[in-house]
């Protein structure tokens, strides 16, 4: 989100993760999302109306993995955020599930699917936000896109980490140009 409704579910969603993870001791991705999304409907008193303008629609997009040392397993779900995994020169795209935690629409369908992924030596993954794709350019009626954000993964993807945060650095500023940011941009990258 953008603003100070995006801090606050971003502060809230983060308290609520502590609390499913460390009180509950819930550690499954799908789990953690489930009770998430049933959270935020309750706390936003979102369940009481099926229109948006009745209530507080705001719902928040995000993803979770966990990640298994001694498998090399990934198990991954999210709401409305992919997960990238790049085997050699490959991008295998994790969509994850079309609806937010939260919000009004799709209440009565929600149910988070969760994957698992056997890794692979060498093989890179990747969690963002929508910031980086999103960037408007020099051309202020075109953004970055996640096709080319993929294209630029495959192209960099093979570098070491410092030099991968380089180039994605260097990659947007020079898209972005004199453009003003659009929103924040986060995207963590991790090698098997």
């Amino acid at each position: 989100g953008h603003g100070v409704p995006g801090a606050f579910m971003t502060v809230l969603g983060q308290s609520l993760i502590n609390q499913i993870v460390r009180e509950q001791k819930i550690t499954e991705p799908q789990q953690i999302l489930q009770e998430l999304d049933k959270n935020i409907t309750k706390l936003l008193h979102q369940e009481k109306s099926k229109y948006a303008s009745e209530s507080n629609a705001d719902g928040m997009d995000i993803a979770i993995g966990v990640w298994d040392l001694p498998t090399q397993m990934m198990t991954f779900s999210s709401a409305k955020r992919p997960l990238y995994r790049l085997h050699k020169d490959e991008i295998t795209v994790y969509a994850g599930n079309r609806f937010p935690i939260g919000g009004n629409e799709y209440r009565e369908t929600k149910v988070f699917a969760q994957i698992q992924i056997q890794a692979q030596k060498e093989d890179v993954f990747y969690f963002f936000t929508d910031g980086f794709a999103d960037q408007f350019g020099e051309n202020p009626n075109v953004k970055f896109s996640t096709k080319r954000l993929r294209e630029l993964i495959v192209e960099i993807g093979r570098q070491g980490s410092l030099q991968q945060r380089s180039l994605f650095r260097h990659f947007f500023e020079k898209w972005r140009g004199n453009q003003k940011q659009t929103d924040d941009v986060l995207l963590v990258g991790f090698r098997v």
